[in-house]
Formats: structure tokens, sequence, C-alpha cells
């Protein structure tokens, strides 16, 4: 089943893209005689929860993943590929953001590169 969206655009539904657009479209024509505020929020936080779930699903099939681990433990994946030109790519484009925490690139359990490196690690050139 498809979704006709606001500017002609068609996406898939059951889609990370879909679900992070539908939070938005709830949050955007909100209505107190549709649902109270806080459920309102709630309704969009569980969207982004599962379209985060779909695009977990999806790097999952995909051999290159960087990773984003925070100072608190939590990690995100912020690019996966079968090509790893292109997760290089992604990489390098993360590492300037990367502040705070770790990024990993792998591909499946091994590690390529990680940011920063550990003591002792020998860095990795593209």
């Amino acid at each position: 089943m498809f979704v006709l969206m606001t500017v002609g655009r068609r996406i898939p539904q059951n889609t990370a893209e879909y679900a992070r657009w539908l939070a938005g479209e709830i949050s955007r024509r909100y209505r107190e005689t549709w649902f109270a505020r806080d459920t309102t929020m709630f309704v969009a936080m569980a969207l982004e929860g599962y379209a985060d779930l779909l695009d977990s699903r999806e790097a999952a099939k995909l051999t290159f993943t960087v990773t984003a681990i925070d100072d608190c433990g939590h990690s995100s994946v912020i690019a996966a590929a079968n090509n790893v030109e292109i997760a290089w790519a992604a990489y390098s484009a993360a590492m300037p953001k990367q502040t705070h925490g770790r990024l990993l690139l792998h591909q499946s359990a091994r590690i390529i590169a990680q940011h920063p490196p550990e003591a002792g690690q020998k860095l990795l050139e593209a």
C-alpha cells in the first residue's frame, strides 16, 4: 500500500520514512478535539521509535555500518551500505560532528575504524 504525500510523492507504508512523515503530520495537524496534547506527543514519539526500528532492520541487511555510541553507551546506526567506499565516505563525514562518544565503522562484527582511536591503535587510511 502506498500513501500519496502532499507534494505528490508516493512512499510505501511500513517504512521508516513513512513513520517519520506520519509523526510530523500528527504533530503539525494537532487539534484539541482529536487527542490530548500529551497523547499527540506520545504517538509522535512512538512513530519515531518505530522508524528507528525499521532503519535498524534495514541496516542489518547491509554489510558495512557506521555507528555512533554516546557517552552513556547508547548506539545508533547513522549510515549503512554494501559498498566500502560509501561507508568510508559516511564515516569521514561523521567524524567532525562526533564530539562526544565514539564512532565506529564496521563490517559485520569486524571493526574497520574507530574515532577517537583507542590508545595504541594504528590509524587506518582510506
